[in-house]
């Protein structure tokens, strides 16, 4: 006979835990950075940021002691790559877990809900969204936009009527509804689409983009009529405009913006979505006035799909001056060392070229 073995509790390493979720946040930052860079796919993303994270995040999962212990003060921190990972590990949690998150999105402080709804947005598990629709109906609108935005980046519309969201008196709540209507049918979302073209930004401006998106054509004129006006945070509909623009006379408001120095970065990527003549013409025109030549070279290969390596209209860009160091008492040791986009636009083939024009 064999004496059958109680079963007993193995000790949680907590400074093994702790260290789960320091490498968690600096892995959440190296994969957000990586989503964005211009030399990365997604498959480099998951081979050298996602796995890491993921391990980390398991790490993380030992009992509901941790909850209270190291999740819960991780969701104030002032760290939002910290507080993504907190959040991202109890969404995937106990009972205990998710009701200490869901306090958090409803009385944390607000520069924390953008980390907060990143961290939730980015969990697999399909009963998630069934989950958080139940805070619609009778939740603060903080929650309410927040559960919306889940929503509208899982590309699924809530269960219920969007409408009332719409024309309730929150901003927040109107922009992250507009957002979501884009993923209702089309005969649902025109009504919707309507409603919040007629309301003041930012939630008109979501409204057109929704429209857009969506091809209604209502949205179109209300949004030439904005690119006329040409306001700072316009750089969204420059793209939009640029993609249903059918006709050369719709891209005048998108090459106007070229003018405008705050613009003009954003109206010279949206070029290659325009693919016209005069929008080829206008890369012609920044790349001889060496401005924002990167981006207008990217838009240019994007318009003509002309291949300048292959075809030799590529020349040797001059070759950089190192042999003066700046001294140590005038370097700027504050200074961004971290490449600039533009910097790295251009191919691996051309990168170390620009385009002739003689």
């Amino acid at each position: 006979m064999v004496a059958t073995s109680k079963a007993r509790a193995h000790p949680v390493w907590w400074e093994f835990v702790e260290e789960s979720l320091e490498e968690g946040s600096y892995s959440w930052r190296r994969r957000e950075r990586a989503l964005g860079a211009p030399d990365h796919d997604l498959r480099d993303v998951s081979r050298f940021a996602e796995e890491r994270l993921l391990g980390c995040i398991d790490g993380l999962r030992v009992t509901d002691e941790a909850v209270e212990r190291l999740l819960a003060p991780a969701l104030q921190s002032e760290d939002p790559c910290r507080v993504s990972v907190a959040a991202h590990a109890l969404a995937e949690g106990s009972e205990t877990a998710w009701e200490c998150l869901m306090a958090a999105l409803t009385n944390g402080p607000d520069e924390n809900l953008a980390p907060l709804c990143r961290g939730i947005e980015l969990v697999w598990p399909t009963d998630l969204l069934p989950r958080l629709q139940n805070y619609l109906p009778c939740g603060q609108p903080v929650l309410q936009a927040a559960v919306l935005e889940i929503c509208a980046f899982r590309r699924r519309a809530p269960s219920i009527d969007l409408k009332p969201f719409i024309t309730g008196g929150d901003p927040g709540v109107q922009r992250a509804a507009l957002l979501t209507a884009r993923f209702v049918p089309r005969a649902q979302a025109e009504p919707l689409i309507a409603c919040g073209l007629a309301l003041p930004p930012p939630a008109f401006e979501v409204a057109i983009e929704s429209g857009l998106v969506l091809g209604l054509p209502a949205a179109r004129s209300p949004c030439a009529q904005a690119l006329r006006r040409l306001p700072k945070d316009c750089g969204r509909l420059l793209v939009l405009g640029a993609l249903a623009g059918s006709r050369e006379h719709e891209h005048r408001d998108l090459l106007k913006a070229l003018g405008s120095e705050p613009l003009a970065p954003v109206a010279t990527w949206a070029l290659g979505f325009a693919g016209t003549r005069d929008a080829a013409d206008a890369c012609v025109d920044l790349l001889r006035q060496e401005r924002l030549a990167q981006l207008a070279f990217e838009a240019f290969c994007a318009i003509t799909g002309v291949d300048f390596k292959a075809n030799r209209l590529t020349v040797p860009a001059p070759e950089e001056n190192t042999e003066s160091a700046v001294p140590f008492e005038q370097d700027d040791l504050d200074a961004d060392l971290v490449p600039k986009v533009e910097a790295w636009l251009m191919s691996t083939s051309t990168r170390s070229a620009t385009l002739s024009l003689s």
